[in-house]
């Protein structure tokens, strides 16, 4: 309000302005998503792989949605029984597919825990994001990486997401070689797991919701 010379505005007239605010945020986050999977599928995303510290990436990722959790009164653990070996990665994208399937979980989650694990394979490290949220019903399992899709929420909802996250979290690890799908019982949670090869391996062009 000082901004523009007055001493005070109504609560009617912040409530709207706050609400403005959300919209336009919700449309550039929206705008910016579209972008990325224009620029993937028309492959002009940037991937610059390096060695990377998949540990260090999962972190730093889980410390930047722990307010999220907690504001729902959501644990967060991480659980990696083993040391996990350097893979070769952009460590941009791979935080963003954390960031995706963290924010995805807290969504549909409304009490209980999520947890993070890891584990080393021979040709290849698989993560898994496990939470106790609501579950996806088993005929949604394959589409839910699909653009758009929504698991099982109300248009209504106060927080609907947009139907992308899952949609760019496949692409990036497409990109990488790896993998991704979801497992899932309604009522007791769901578990999104993605891999990424421990060798370079040439990006494909189809995923399906399960592993093969």
């Amino acid at each position: 309000p000082q901004l523009y010379g007055f001493s005070g505005w109504p609560q009617a007239l912040m409530r709207d302005l706050v609400q403005v605010q959300r919209n336009a945020s919700y449309l550039s986050d929206l705008v910016n998503d579209i972008i990325d999977m224009a620029r993937i599928d028309a492959l002009a995303m940037p991937i610059r792989r390096e060695a990377s510290d998949l540990h260090g990436i999962v972190v730093e990722a889980v410390q930047t949605v722990a307010s999220l959790a907690r504001e729902k009164g959501i644990g967060m653990q991480l659980c990696f029984s083993q040391e996990i070996p350097t893979v070769f990665a952009d460590p941009v994208r791979i935080r963003q597919v954390f960031f995706n399937l963290l924010t995805n979980a807290i969504r549909y989650t409304d009490h209980g825990s999520i947890t993070v694990s890891a584990s080393a394979e021979p040709q290849e490290v698989i993560v898994s994001v496990t939470d106790t949220g609501k579950g996806i019903p088993a005929d949604q399992l394959e589409t839910i990486f699909d653009e758009f899709h929504q698991i099982g929420r109300p248009k209504e909802d106060a927080d609907p997401g947009k139907g992308l996250g899952l949609a760019i979290a496949k692409r990036f690890v497409q990109l990488h070689g790896g993998r991704i799908w979801a497992e899932s019982e309604v009522g007791r949670g769901s578990t999104f797991s993605f891999s990424l090869p421990l060798q370079e391996r040439s990006a494909v062009t189809s995923l399906s919701s399960r592993p093969d």
